[in-house]
């Protein structure tokens, strides 16, 4: 899984950022309302005559619909839009998802090493798309409708404005969307909970083990659910199994011939990490700051690579570390390393790594003692930093002893670097595969935030669909809808294609190259020098117009990325939700005045 740690940086830090985009939203959409209502009202009427009519909307919409605008009007007309939508029989939505979750655990793969990440991505997914279908189908097609059976004279004729009519509609479909999207969530987590329970009995007898404590007891579990665990029991007669994505508490009731073993349900399997990330520096093998490690062929470049047995290394800065935050007097270190083997061989024995804890003062040069620990892959590795470390020991000199908080932590700052200890083999790191575990949250809240996030997306379309529907037919309407909801998915390639990053060059450039089967880097061989510069120009100006249009979306492909946090046991941030919230708001605001100039400036009488 792919994380942006730029997703957890503050609320006020990504609004200092993002304000300025955000504010020019409301002025470019008021202009795309004026342009689009003038082009209508002059296709009907005429230049002249079209601009008159424009200038009358503007002119109602200051002095009149705005400073008059009803709560209780729009509440009446959301009203409408949820009767309507009951009589469309919409609830059968919530009838289906049920059935869905009730025969889904026939299909899934029980077997699975990662059960609970199969099961939470299945029904965020599902309910995702299915929550997204139903609000597109729902409000795409209602004002056309009206408008098109003249049902809408009948609310027209009253002293209802366009602006409420526009936000009654998303306020009604959203109520309906929202009803649907509780009893989903309700019975999704029901659903996610008692298809991972499960429990485990002894299997065989007990293997006495003698401590200077006491009696110890070590075991084994049947295997359900396609695993089996190893358990140790201590003398006090409590004990835990070992961790296969989740373990149990084991304990030995009764004594003698009495006794017997009770397995209780699984633990940590549904979780909500914390992590704190750190900005990352590479060093290559001499030792000297790299802007990026070693390139080993593969086309995603989301990590690079340090070479082993070399001073190649990866530092991690990790800010706000303060004594009080750990009261167990210990760092929780989380590793998710990709390896790349250089040669034929044992590809099960793992790789070692060491760490070092380093203090960012360079005028001290404190660094500890390395940590080592054999690196395993495609599963996160919890390595604990205790307090009591000692230091890199110096030629000629006897080891210190350090504290980790006092002597290692400068300025709320700590440094955690990355080596490779096996000589031509490779570790591969990316910024967020290492960070700071903090003490997990709430895994309700966290699949919670998941249904909100899934949630906010709903009002996003739903208000794009309602302004699509203005001034569209209905099947139009749904196409440009999907073509936005694309279009805004995509939004980061288009803003790279914009800028010109990405290889084969824009839309026209890479049709021509599957055409002539040219390669990405290639030039374009052509008779005529102009031809190649021309298409590029071309490209320059569709991707431009394309990034404008994508700039004005909303970013749909990191709402949708949300359902993978909750799956892969990521918490999301309060931060994080507080921007979704906020982009949400102004979208809607946005696309309600777009909405209103439309729907003023088309005739509603033939």
């Amino acid at each position: 899984m792919e994380i942006n740690p730029n997703d957890f940086i503050s609320y006020f830090a990504w609004l200092d950022n993002n304000l300025g985009g955000f504010l020019l939203l409301i002025p470019a959409g008021l202009l795309i309302g004026l342009v689009f209502g003038y082009i209508g009202s002059a296709v009907r009427h005429g230049p002249v005559e079209g601009a008159v009519a424009l200038a009358r909307i503007v002119f109602a919409a200051v002095l009149r619909d705005w400073p008059s605008f009803s709560l209780r009007r729009t509440g009446a007309i959301a009203r409408l839009a949820i009767k309507e939508a009951i009589r469309r029989k919409v609830l059968v939505v919530f009838a289906v998802s049920a059935v869905l979750f009730l025969f889904a655990g026939m299909f899934l793969d029980t077997a699975s090493d990662r059960p609970a990440r199969l099961y939470l991505s299945f029904v965020l997914t599902s309910t995702t798309y299915l929550v997204l279908f139903l609000a597109l189908f729902l409000s795409v097609f209602s004002l056309p409708n009206d408008i098109q059976r003249r049902t809408i004279y009948t609310v027209a004729t009253k002293p209802v404005r366009a602006g409420e009519i526009v936000l009654g509609r998303i306020v009604g479909f959203t109520a309906i969307g929202t009803t649907i999207l509780l009893g989903m969530g309700l019975i999704s987590y029901q659903f996610v909970v008692r298809g991972l329970w499960h429990t485990h009995e002894l299997s065989g007898a007990l293997e006495q083990v003698p401590t200077p404590k006491g009696m110890t007891y070590r075991g084994r579990t049947t295997s359900d659910r396609h695993h089996r665990h190893d358990f140790v029991i201590g003398p006090d007669g409590v004990g835990k199994t070992d961790a296969v994505e989740h373990w149990h508490h084991v304990e030995r009731v009764g004594e003698g011939k009495e006794a017997r073993i009770r397995i209780g349900p699984p633990i940590g399997a549904l979780v909500a990490r914390v992590p704190k990330y750190g900005s990352l520096q590479f060093f290559d093998s001499a030792g000297k700051p790299a802007e990026r490690g070693i390139n080993v062929g593969y086309t995603w470049d989301y990590r690079s690579y340090i070479e082993g047995g070399t001073k190649a290394a990866a530092v991690w800065t990790f800010d706000g570390i303060s004594e009080e935050n750990y009261p167990d007097d210990q760092i929780t270190l989380a590793l998710n390393l990709s390896v790349y083997r250089s040669y034929k061989g044992d590809v099960e024995t793992p790789i070692r790594g060491v760490l070092f804890v380093i203090n960012p003062d360079p005028s001290k040069n404190v660094v500890s003692e390395p940590i080592p620990f054999l690196s395993t892959e495609f599963e996160e590795q919890l390595i604990t930093i205790p307090r009591a470390l000692r230091r890199y020991r110096v030629s000629g000199r006897a080891s210190e002893p350090l504290d980790l908080f006092k002597d290692l932590v400068y300025r709320g700052k700590i440094q955690i670097k990355l080596q490779c200890d096996d000589l031509q083999q490779y570790f591969g790191v990316a910024q967020a595969d290492v960070y700071i575990r903090e003490p997990d949250a709430s895994f309700w809240w966290n699949f919670s935030k998941g249904f909100i996030v899934v949630w906010l997306q709903m009002v996003t379309l739903i208000s794009l669909s309602v302004l699509f529907s203005t001034f569209l037919k209905a099947p139009v309407a749904l196409l440009a809808t999907i073509g936005a909801f694309i279009l805004g998915y995509f939004k980061s390639m288009v803003e790279k294609m914009a800028r010109g990053e990405n290889y084969g060059g824009g839309p026209l450039e890479a049709l021509i190259r599957i055409i002539y089967q040219y390669n990405l880097v290639s030039s374009l061989e052509f008779r005529q020098k102009w031809v190649e510069p021309a298409i590029k120009q071309i490209d320059h100006f569709y991707s431009a117009v394309l990034d404008l249009i994508a700039r004005m979306l909303p970013t749909f492909h990191d709402m949708l990325h949300m359902t993978e946090y909750v799956a892969y046991g990521i918490n999301i941030p309060g931060a994080l939700l507080a921007r979704f919230a906020t982009a949400t708001a102004i979208y809607t605001v946005v696309f309600t005045l777009v909405g209103y100039f439309l729907l003023k400036s088309r005739e509603l009488a033939a």
